[in-house]
């Protein structure tokens, strides 16, 4: 997992956003992949920016080196240049 939160942190500053909270990689139970159990993981974050950063954002996570990671439950707040992003990162890992 610590590849994972190198890849978010590395993200921030190439999309234009601030990460202003993370949470650990929390392990959420298992996910199903052609018959195959893999465990799953999420990454509860929050990050600020203009609003078309945000969503470049999101879409370096879910287009990234993890082909598994996919982003869930986005909610984004704000007016003009000051906008919040809030999201969930979830990784399926292999064992």
């Amino acid at each position: 997992m610590c590849d994972l939160s190198g890849f978010l942190a590395r993200g921030a500053p190439l999309n234009q956003v601030t990460i202003t909270q993370v949470s650990p990689p929390a392990k959420i139970g298992t996910e199903s992949i052609g018959g195959k159990s893999y465990p799953a993981y999420a990454v509860k974050m929050t990050i600020t920016g203009r609003l078309t950063r945000i969503i470049d954002y999101i879409g370096y996570v879910e287009n990234g080196v993890f082909r598994s990671a996919r982003v869930q439950d986005v909610t984004i707040n704000g007016t003009e240049d000051s906008w919040t992003g809030k999201f969930t990162v979830v990784l399926i890992a292999q064992r």
